[in-house]
């Protein structure tokens, strides 16, 4: 009500006593206005006090005036009210980002680089940020998260695609193998059913081609029936047996006796096949999406569990629940689970209409607070109770701050 009367009394005065002073000098007109920016000339002082609390405030103390001074006033509060909502912008882009550990003997979590008797959950993280997560900071709460997890994801899961891409590559390698023991097998067969059609066992040799006439002429000259392979040299031999009693019925042997009652050690016939009774060590399974980094042994590590803290998040938009969800699936690649805490209800229903919740991306990884999601986590993947410390606690003198 006081302003609509001083504003009645400014037009009445502009509109009807304007004329009245129209003759008075400048320097009294300059003296009213003076007097009656008192207060505001007063406001200098504020510049002491703003360097004390908040310098980004003083800064935008510094830009209004400028721009009022170097421009007109219209166009200066713009400018001011500009520069006013970037601050806001930079301040929540660029949050406070930390690790919460557990005050021993309670359901309090705290950050645990400013309180000394936090207590770190083992195999669990808790990750805050001190401010919501939208577009503006999403990628520096990704990067925030890889930091104080230890994780490189990235490179963790750019090292598991090629053993993947390795371990296709060799897939196929034993499959053509495989083709090839195929094709032997059946010319296996084919010799074995020649073999007892003739009544007896087969021997060849491998240096049979080219010691043929050896063999020859050591049976037109030997006067005592002896075995087909006496004449030979030591070498390496295939026994084929007038009867095969297996699906493999070739056997490698090298360097053996052809009396040895046993045949010897069986190798690989050459650098890219196998024998049919042997069994092929590179036989990969084709479920890939088993493979993991641990099996992997590139990396080891003790987290299995991360919690999110989203209590101080009061909105959050689509960017933010697309880097949300791939978080889920990063971490979810190396066998480490996602959890939500501490959200709103407002938080929920925009993700709720952000299709966020799926099959993977249940509403089971919300819980009302970081306790019960720590109870969940240790009894789902670690201890059946939350670990207890001897120590008690005075929260008198359990902080720094």
């Amino acid at each position: 009500m006081a302003g609509v009367v001083s504003s009645v009394i400014v037009l009445v005065t502009v509109l009807k006593l304007g004329a009245l002073f129209h003759e008075l000098p400048k320097a009294v007109l300059a003296a009213i206005v003076i007097v009656n920016l008192k207060g505001m000339f007063m406001q200098f002082y504020d510049i002491i006090t703003l360097w004390r609390t908040s310098k980004i405030d003083l800064l935008v103390w510094v830009v209004t005036w400028i721009c009022t001074v170097l421009c007109n006033l219209d166009l200066g509060l713009v400018l001011s009210i500009i520069f006013a909502l970037l601050t806001v912008i930079f301040r929540t882009q660029l949050p406070t980002y930390s690790v919460l550990g557990q005050v021993p003997g309670t359901e309090i979590y705290l950050d645990m680089e400013t309180h000394k008797e936090v207590r770190e959950i083992p195999g669990i993280t808790i990750f805050r940020s001190s401010s919501t997560v939208y577009f503006a900071n999403a990628e520096l709460y990704l990067e925030a998260l890889k930091e104080k997890s230890g994780l490189n994801i990235t490179k963790m899961i750019a090292y598991k695609r090629r053993q993947e891409a390795k371990q296709k590559r060799r897939e196929k390698r034993a499959e053509k193998r495989a083709k090839r023991e195929a094709k032997r097998q059946k010319w296996d067969l084919e010799v074995d059913e020649e073999a007892r059609v003739g009544g007896g066992g087969v021997v060849f040799s491998v240096e049979e081609e080219a010691g043929r006439w050896k063999e020859k002429q050591q049976e037109e000259s030997s006067a005592v029936d002896e075995p087909e392979w006496a004449g030979r040299e030591n070498g390496t031999v295939f026994v084929v047996p007038a009867r095969p009693n297996a699906l493999g019925s070739w056997e490698y042997l090298k360097g053996g006796e052809p009396d040895s009652p046993t045949l010897g050690s069986i190798s690989e016939l050459d650098g890219d096949t196998t024998t049919l009774g042997s069994s092929c060590d590179d036989t990969l399974s084709r479920d890939l999406e088993g493979v993991s980094l641990g099996s992997l042994g590139k990396w080891t590590w003790n987290i299995h569990s991360i919690i999110l803290d989203l209590s101080t998040a009061n909105f959050i938009d689509t960017v933010a629940i697309k880097t949300i969800s791939n978080i889920f699936q990063d971490f979810g690649e190396i066998d480490v689970d996602i959890y939500m805490a501490g959200c709103q209800a407002s938080v929920v229903e925009q993700l709720e209409r952000g299709d966020f919740f799926s099959h993977s991306i249940t509403k089971g990884r919300l819980f009302a607070s970081v306790h019960d999601a720590v109870l969940y986590c240790l009894s789902h993947r670690g201890a059946a109770t939350a670990p207890s410390y001897e120590c008690t606690v005075n929260m008198r003198c359990n902080t720094r701050l």
